[in-house]
């Protein structure tokens, strides 16, 4: 809680802090001080800007990030120009074989709705 001795202390403190500024020479020494290190830093080079193919090869990751994105392009281009003919006749092949026994693990939808032979 605050107490009516502390206000007035504080009302002391605050209209002394309201009360005159540093003097001109103190400012004066300080600008001079100021002006004096800045004038010591040497002015900043500015690092080469790369060309715009350099900026999008950091962007996605080098050129590593672009042999896969090329070999994904050529694939889809490659899926999308067969007709779907040709892509059943290419997964029929020796290397990739799916059987009727694969369809056999999910039940039937009327097996799901039949409750002891009755639909």
């Amino acid at each position: 809680m605050t107490h009516e001795h502390e206000k007035d202390g504080l009302d002391a403190l605050f209209s002394e802090a309201k009360g005159v500024g540093p003097g001109s020479d103190l400012m004066a020494r300080v600008l001079a001080d100021a002006a004096a290190v800045q004038a010591e830093v040497p002015p900043v080079a500015t690092a080469p800007r790369g060309s715009w193919l350099a900026g999008l090869l950091g962007a996605i990751g080098g050129w590593s990030a672009v042999s896969g994105i090329t070999a994904a392009g050529v694939m889809g281009l490659a899926v999308g120009l067969y007709s779907p003919d040709t892509v059943a006749g290419l997964l029929e092949g020796d290397t990739v074989s799916l059987g009727i026994s694969a369809y056999d693990f999910t039940p039937d939808v009327g097996d799901l709705w039949t409750e002891d032979g009755d639909v």
